[in-house]
């Protein structure tokens, strides 16, 4: 059965556990990032040279899809940071070649360990997800086309992809970012949830969930008549339009959820792969 052809409460259910998954995946940053504001194309970025061996800025902005304005702030940060060496190509002197410095390469390093550590995390998801869409996992092909950080990155890429898709829906209720998105699904997925039993299903500090809860009922998304302001015990009540509002984004995204899966399986699996060669 192909996912689209899920009831709407299993797509829901199947994307809070991918909720679960980006949460925990997220978390993972590498060490010499620490201290700047991280981003993921900051990690993209870094796979990238990595895969390639270098490239210039243009380069890098075609492969990963990403606005050359964006990619230069970020390479600003990372250049100071001494992650990425700059150098004049050797051949055409007008362009300037990027590569991973000895510090990028260690942090590229330490990024693949705690990938490694959270791949092993996720891995009881990633088997309740398969079962919600009925999917045997023995039966995926493992991607042995790419590396477990490209992997990583594809995977980031599909959830910008389903992100772009969800962002038309929401923009008449002004949601727009990860926490009142994931703070909507779960709601809608337990029926009745406390903003605590949210916060520690997501793995998401309560006062960002508070935070986002407060933004939803702002916009009438949420709604909790008997109490004047939400605290962290508070019961969530979505209105008509935010259970309807998810499950538009639940049937919208349905198609992607194969390809994640595949992709989370292939994590895994390379992630042991690299374990087992380790130990």
């Amino acid at each position: 059965m192909h996912p689209e052809q899920r009831s709407i409460p299993a797509l829901v259910h199947a994307f809070v556990l991918m909720a679960r998954i980006t949460v925990r995946i997220s978390r993972v940053t590498p060490p010499t990032l620490d201290g700047v504001e991280y981003s993921n194309l900051m990690v993209r970025i870094l796979i990238a040279l990595d895969a390639t061996g270098g490239c210039t800025p243009s380069e890098l902005a075609d492969r990963l899809g990403v606005a050359r304005s964006a990619i230069s702030r970020t390479l600003r940060q990372l250049h100071t940071r001494g992650i990425v060496s700059r150098r004049v190509d050797t051949k055409d002197m007008r362009y300037v070649r990027l590569r991973l410095s000895a510090k990028g390469r260690r942090s590229l390093d330490e990024f693949l360990e705690s990938v490694v550590v959270a791949a092993a995390d996720i891995e009881p998801l990633v088997d309740e997800l398969a079962r919600v869409l009925e999917v045997d996992r023995a039966e995926l092909p493992l991607r042995e086309d790419v590396t477990l950080l490209e992997l990583l990155d594809a995977l980031g890429e599909s959830g910008s992809s389903a992100v772009a898709e969800l962002l038309p829906l929401e923009q008449s209720h002004a949601v727009g970012s990860a926490t009142p998105r994931f703070v909507l699904l779960a709601a809608r997925d337990r029926g009745s949830a406390s903003i605590d039993d949210i916060s520690a299903l997501l793995g998401i500090e309560t006062t960002r969930v508070l935070a986002a809860s407060d933004q939803l009922r702002e916009v009438g998304l949420v709604v909790n008549p008997d109490a004047d302001r939400l605290t962290s015990t508070s019961v969530l009540t979505l209105s008509t339009d935010a259970a309807a509002l998810v499950d538009a984004q639940a049937t919208t995204s349905a198609p992607r959820l194969l390809e994640m899966l595949r992709d989370l399986d292939s994590l895994c699996r390379s992630a042991d792969r690299v374990s087992a060669t380790e130990r």
